[in-house]
């Protein structure tokens, strides 16, 4: 075990040794109950795949379902709200993150999976793809298969992990604070 790990707090502790993370609100337009069901027929479908799926985030509102769809599969692990200094460990060491929306103002998340080396898999639509450029693998939010697809293509091809990995971080650059900063003062001075 690493340092960082030894002195990680209980939570990132917990964490099983290979899984797949969602860290976002809980609610119905983040598509929750879409990647665990994707997630299960993966698991169906491979048996032999080791990787849990940990689901981080406050809850919003109408969770019930997802709250039972979480339940009703040990394979899924909900951690609850869990603070910032949690996040990073827990992008770091995850093997995939999803962000499965059918909309999202920006797609924060995205950046700070890149920021961590996580390879993405997110939604086809919304902000995603902006955010994402060619650093992620896409589907559609509405086909079960699709999520699942994508989820497989990363976890079993690590050279397209790898690729994502390294695209992830050339695509942090364009969102610099002194990117930011620059283009707010070129568009300023015209």
């Amino acid at each position: 075990q690493s340092d960082e790990s030894n002195q990680g707090s209980e939570i990132i502790q917990k964490l099983p040794d290979k899984y797949i993370v969602y860290l976002g609100t809980i609610q119905p337009r983040k598509n929750v109950i879409g990647l665990i069901e994707a997630f299960t027929q993966l698991k169906l479908d491979h048996p032999e795949l080791p990787h849990k799926l940990v689901i981080a985030g406050g809850m919003g509102w109408k969770t019930e379902s997802t709250l039972e769809k979480m339940k009703s599969n040990s394979d899924v692990i909900y951690l609850g709200h869990i603070a910032d200094e949690d996040r990073w460990p827990m992008l770091k060491h995850a093997s995939l993150y999803v962000l499965p929306s059918f909309y999202e103002g920006f797609g924060m998340p995205i950046l700070e999976a890149f920021q961590m080396h996580t390879p993405v898999a997110t939604s086809n639509i919304s902000s995603m793809p902006e955010v994402a450029g060619d650093a992620a693998i896409y589907f559609d939010p509405n086909n079960i298969s699709d999520i699942k697809r994508a989820m497989q293509s990363v976890l079993f091809d690590s050279s397209l992990a790898d690729s994502l990995r390294s695209k992830g971080e050339q695509r942090l650059k364009l969102f610099s604070w002194h990117n930011c900063g620059q283009g707010t003062l070129n568009i300023l001075n015209k």
